[in-house]
Order: structure tokens, then sequence, then C-alpha cells
């Protein structure tokens, strides 16, 4: 009979190049055990967890430990950074693209969605640092790997949160009703907002 065609092999998973990135004020790098003190400090200051659904830690021993995990599934769950001031390097918080739901991103494949994850230290606020860093790391999603959908998921009442993310193009596309648990056992709405690759 006649001869069946040859079945392509999938390429092969590669871990996903997590970059330095540079902007005019800003250095993202990859996460080291090292910034585990700034990550405590940043996690443990009045109102940083506001809106967050975690539990501040209580001793820096238990950010070390998250700090390695983070470090060992960087470019293969997520891809993470830390941002710092270039001139001075202080700590300014982190970036992520997280929640990737991209199958074929780590076979090189385009498309796919992911969530923008920002964390920004208090005495790093209003200086503009999330439109900065946030520009960088969206067109690093898009352009880089590829994405074709970023996410940004916050509370209704995240006000600091909605309009960063307004202001970097995500709109608005929905208001999910109690989706979410908080560490106290009560439920949360999410506000989801949304912005897609350039296309051509």
């Amino acid at each position: 009979g006649p001869a069946s065609p040859a079945r392509e092999t999938p390429a092969p998973e590669r871990r996903l190049e997590v970059p330095v990135i540079e902007t005019e004020r800003l250095r993202l790098r990859p996460h080291r055990e090292s910034d585990a003190e700034a990550f405590f400090r940043m996690r443990t200051r009045e109102g940083a967890l506001d809106h967050m659904l975690v539990r501040a830690p209580e001793r820096v021993e238990a950010v070390a430990s998250s700090m390695r995990r983070i470090i060992a599934q960087n470019g293969w769950v997520h891809l993470a950074w830390i941002v710092e001031e270039r001139e001075s390097g202080a700590f300014v918080g982190s970036f992520g693209v997280i929640r990737i739901d991209a199958p074929g991103l780590w076979r090189g494949e385009r498309g796919g969605r992911a969530e923008l994850g920002v964390e920004i230290d208090r005495p790093a606020w209003g200086r503009g640092f999330v439109q900065e860093g946030g520009a960088a790391v969206i067109a690093h999603a898009f352009d880089v790997l590829g994405l074709h959908r970023l996410e940004v998921h916050t509370s209704p009442d995240n006000t600091r949160a909605l309009r960063a993310a307004e202001a970097l193009g995500f709109v608005r596309e929905a208001h999910l009703r109690e989706n979410v648990r908080q560490v106290d056992g009560t439920y949360r709405d999410t506000i989801v907002l949304a912005r897609l690759a350039p296309r051509g």
C-alpha cells in the first residue's frame, strides 16, 4: 500500500529564557536567594497584602524557601523577575508572566494566554515603575514569547491596580462574583482585564 506520511516528532520542551531586561530606570532580572530579605520587607509592610491572596510571612526563612521554589520553576512554570533601580540597585518589586495557558510555548510554538503579575514595594509607589516595567514585560510576552493574550486579575477595590492596568492598555472584560477564597475564608470578587497581541 501507499507509504504512510511521516509523523512529525514534536519539538522537545526546553526551559524558557528569563533574560535581564533594562529600561530607562529599571533592571528586571531573575530572582536570587539573596532577594528574600527585601521580599520579606515588602510583604510585611502595612497594607502591602490588602489585595493579595497570601498571608504575610512570619520569618525571612519562609520567604527564602518560596524564593528557592520560584528560582527552580523560573522558565518552566512561569517567568519571574525581580525589579531594581538601575542606578542604585534599590529593590522595587517583582513582575511575572504567570498562570501560563500555552502548552506549546516550551516547544517554541506561539499563541496562548497568561497573566501579568505585579508587586511593587510601597516606598516605590507613585513613581511610574509599573508603567515602565510593565511595558517591557508585555513587549517580551508578545514579541519574544509569542503569547496571544495577557490578562490582569485584581479585586474591584484595588483602584491603583485597575488604573495601572488600563494605562498599560488592558481593557476590562469581566466582573467575576466571589470567585476566589481569601486567607480569612471569605470570598472576593475579581475584575478581569485583558490585552491582545498586536495584529500583523
